[in-house]
């Protein structure tokens, strides 16, 4: 399993928009989880509320062998896990549409 981090430098800076994309586009059995807290309910990831949360999770993906690709969204989580690959986001909006479009597919010539 390869874990794949995304961090970013404040809230709201595109660092779910970036995971759901990333998640789209990954083949293979994917996760994408958060940690932290105030979440909405009903979205597609999974909700952890502690980096000791995030710690079993991942050890118990291992074990188990039940995903190519673990996407972990959150800053916090860099203390005591060192990923596979780590994205941090730095600015807002623009960065985060520019980041969003190169994981769109390419489309092929007909």
């Amino acid at each position: 399993m390869r874990t794949i981090v995304i961090a970013g430098a404040h809230r709201a800076v595109g660092k779910t928009t970036l995971g759901r994309k990333l998640k789209a586009q990954l083949s293979g059995r994917t996760e994408l989880v958060k940690v932290g807290h105030g979440i909405d309910k009903g979205k597609e990831e999974l909700l952890l509320h502690s980096t000791a949360e995030a710690g079993r999770l991942i050890a118990d993906r291992r074990r188990q062998g039940s995903l190519d690709y673990l996407i972990i969204e959150s800053n916090a989580i860099l203390r005591s896990f060192t990923p596979d690959f780590c994205i941090f986001i730095e600015g807002g909006k623009p960065q985060q549409e520019q980041a969003a479009k190169k994981m769109q597919p390419k489309k092929s010539a007909k």
